[in-house]
């Protein structure tokens, strides 16, 4: 048979498409191999397979075939027109080095992998659903992915028809080779064909409008998961919205606490001030107490000395009355001591006058003594009489007047003593003028004893005008100091009575302020409680994320692992189909023998032909069969991959992809520390405020103790010279100890340390996810 012969049915190789309907083309396994096409001359150089949609949302690759569509044997109407008008053998555009098919236990074993394996990811698909079912809300994951199985099912039938096309196509174009060539010989065969031809035209155009109607709804379809995929996409940004909201709140708790600590420092501080005001007015009200006491005692001692002084007026008043009685008497004596004298002196004139020179003497002798005792009382007088500054007057005169009253007694002293000398010179002299002497003597000491009664008589006048003058003024000052007392009395009551006032004000207004501030803790109390059952949540919501983020990551390796795996595995699927499509184009090249055959066969062995024929359909379809379930695998894992969110590139970069999946894992990694990290601060806060606030609950309790003690104790009669303040015992020390200051300097550089990580694992996560959406979107599926 000659070669043009064998041109008519010849098939494209495997992955290799000369002319495909839609002008793509498909890159080879190897960089530098070259695809021969039918001269034989020209090259296909290797096509970066990139499309301007390459993002895991996208629909595309459903839309696209399947890259193991091109290993169906594809007739184009132009080709086989070609090949009947240039009658050549396609046999050279075959593969070099094709392995021959391999034997059918390692088919079987192989077969029995890929289901275990289809059966793991099954069970993971399921349990993928299930959480992501559980996370979402009403389950539009599960419809978006229903909506995708149907585009899977409605693509395969897309995919079914395309074939059924094909093949129709192939028949067709055989049908129309065969009766081109036995149109000549055989009229009823060709007539036969005609209604095959029709009936087969009629099947296209069915199968046509058919297919149509499957590309409407799969468009629809599409749209529909394009959908699904924005709802997807609104769903996760308010799942961001919602956990940024809940920071948000979280934010506004820890802003609340910080308030309400600042409202309860500075009620402390209030009850500080308080305090320090109450024991400042207790104290500045012992002291105007212990003032006015003071003053009470001094002007008590005041009226005592007064009354003292006045008791010894009195007393004065009263010896100075027995004096001038005294006086008196003394007077009175000597005026019956002077009767006496005249009537001896008129019986016996000299004995007279020697007696009354001796009673003059005498008297004169008892006038001095009488002087000396009234000069002894004067300077008692004087003694006595020194506080009365408006009596010194009054007293220099009276001792002016005492004083010239002694000169002239002296001068009588002198004169009687004179006398006596006369009397004695002149006893011999006339008695005449001795008496006369005597009795001008007598008419002077009657003068002077006038004188001297006088004199005594003003000095009593004088004297008792000063001591009423003087009860007057101690009348007077009685009356003020007592007046004085009065009103010193009523200050003290009034002040008692305003200070017990203050203090009832001052334990009412305590009272109030321990209300208050037990308000203000049992509304801290229920406020810390509802933060730490907010802060409870917030942390249990965080550990879930946590969790689920953790979960995410342990699911993101597996599903790098099993995209490594399925990658493995879907290289030996092409393989497989590498060799299976061999042992097709080897049982077609077969088939086109026994057809030759068969065309120079007698009519007699066409039965065997027909049994061959039969066999080698049935042959055909269980490898199509084969192909089409291997197909349908490698679809099914491809959908899994697309669920899980995984990414892939082609097998000439796989430095790109590994990079890419270390990018991600260090990126998760970052974020869990960080996160991680801030619940451990966010547990010690939590912890640190608990502490703080029990001790301060315990202080303020304390402290209210200690003020209502104090309130309710008496007020004590002496206080304290020093002020102690009981709320601030260490408030005198000033100096702090190295250990706080260095302490403090090393919480400053480890604070700095922790600002400085925190800035860069920032800088890294922004890095890292640039990084990840650029190179998110150069891969291409």
């Amino acid at each position: 048979m000659d070669q043009n012969g064998s041109n008519r049915f010849e098939f494209t190789p495997i992955g290799y498409l000369k002319e495909k309907q839609n002008g793509g083309e498909i890159p080879t396994k190897r960089g530098n191999e070259t695809i021969n096409n039918g001269d034989g001359n020209d090259t296909l150089k290797k096509v970066r397979r990139t499309s301007m949609d390459n993002s895991l949302d996208s629909m595309r690759m459903f839309n696209d075939t399947s890259q193991f569509d091109d290993t169906l044997p594809q007739l184009n109407t132009q080709h086989m027109n070609r090949a009947v008008r240039n009658k050549r053998n396609l046999m050279d555009e075959l593969k070099e080095n094709a392995q021959t098919s391999n034997p059918l236990k390692e088919q079987q074993e192989k077969m029995h992998k890929l289901t275990t394996d289809n059966y793991n990811l099954r069970l993971k698909c399921n349990s993928l659903l299930k959480f992501l079912n559980n996370v979402t809300d009403e389950g539009e994951l599960k419809k978006s992915l229903n909506l995708l199985d149907e585009v899977q099912d409605w693509k395969e039938k897309y995919n079914n028809l395309e074939d059924e096309f094909t093949e129709l196509k192939k028949k067709y174009d055989e049908l129309d080779i065969k009766t081109s060539e036995i149109a000549q010989n055989d009229s009823d065969i060709n007539g036969s064909n005609k209604q095959s031809t029709l009936e087969q035209k009629v099947k296209l155009q069915k199968t046509e409008a058919e297919l149509k109607q499957f590309q409407a709804q799969v468009k629809r379809l599409e749209k529909l998961h394009m959908d699904s995929n924005d709802t997807n996409l609104l769903e996760s940004q308010k799942y961001k919205y919602q956990v940024d909201l809940l920071k948000s709140d979280l934010n506004k708790l820890n802003l609340k606490l910080h308030e309400k600590e600042k409202d309860f420092e500075e009620q402390e501080q209030r009850l500080y001030r308080l305090t320090n005001q109450l024991q400042e007015f207790d104290h500045k009200g012992g002291e105007s107490l212990l003032r006015l006491e003071s003053e009470l005692e001094m002007k008590n001692t005041s009226i005592k000395n007064l009354e003292k002084e006045l008791v010894s007026l009195t007393h004065g008043r009263q010896s100075l009355e027995a004096e001038v009685r005294a006086l008196e008497k003394n007077y009175d004596e000597l005026q019956e001591k002077y009767a006496n004298y005249q009537k001896e002196y008129d019986s016996d004139v000299i004995l007279a006058k020697n007696d009354k020179i001796r009673s003059l003497s005498q008297d004169k002798i008892e006038l001095s003594n009488s002087i000396k005792k009234l000069n002894e009382d004067h300077e008692l007088l004087k003694s006595k009489m020194q506080n009365v500054g408006n009596d010194k007057l009054t007293i220099s005169n009276l001792e002016e007047e005492l004083k010239q009253t002694k000169r002239k007694m002296d001068d009588a002293v002198i004169l009687t003593k004179k006398l006596q000398n006369q009397i004695i010179d002149n006893t011999t002299k006339n008695t005449e003028k001795s008496s006369q002497r005597v009795r001008e003597k007598d008419l002077e000491i009657e003068t002077l004893k006038r004188k001297i009664e006088m004199h005594e008589e003003e000095y009593e006048k004088n004297i008792q005008v000063k001591i009423r003058k003087l009860e007057k003024e101690n009348d007077l000052s009685k009356d003020q100091l007592n007046r004085q007392i009065l009103l010193l009395q009523e200050e003290a009551g009034s002040i008692r009575e305003s200070y017990e006032r203050e203090l009832m004000i001052w334990k009412d207004k305590c009272n109030s302020l321990s209300k208050e501030n037990s308000k203000i803790q049992e509304q801290g109390q229920d406020s810390l409680k509802d933060l730490k059952r907010e802060l409870n949540s917030k942390n249990s919501e965080m550990e879930r994320l946590n969790n689920l983020i953790a979960r995410s990551k342990e699911e993101q390796l597996e599903v790098n692992r099993t995209i490594s795996r399925l990658q493995n595995s879907k290289d030996s699927y092409k393989e497989e189909l590498k060799k299976i499509g061999t042992k097709f184009e080897y049982l077609s090249k077969e088939y086109v023998k026994l057809k030759e055959k068969e065309s120079n066969m007698p009519y007699r062995d066409k039965g065997e032909n027909q049994v061959l024929k039969e066999k080698y359909n049935t042959m055909k379809q269980r490898l199509l069969e084969e192909l089409k379930s291997l197909q349908d695998e490698n679809l099914s894992l491809e959908r899994r991959l697309l669920d899980r969110s995984s990414r892939s590139q082609d097998n000439n970069i796989p430095l790109k992809t590994n990079t890419i999946n270390q990018d991600q894992i260090d990126y998760y990694r970052l974020k869990y520390n960080t996160e991680v990290r801030q619940n451990n601060d966010l547990r010690i806060m939590n912890e640190y405020l608990n502490r703080v606030l029990r001790a301060s609950s315990q202080h303020v309790r304390l402290d209210l103790l200690k003020i209502r003690n104090e309130v309710k104790a008496p007020i004590p009669s002496v206080f304290r010279s020093e002020f102690q303040n009981p709320l601030e015992p260490f408030h005198r020390r000033r100096h702090l100890r190295f250990d706080t200051v260095a302490l403090f300097v090393l919480s400053c550089v480890r604070m700095k340390h922790a600002a400085i990580r925190r800035k860069w694992d920032e800088q890294r996560l922004k890095y890292l996810q640039r990084k990840i959406t650029i190179d998110d979107g150069r891969i291409s599926w």
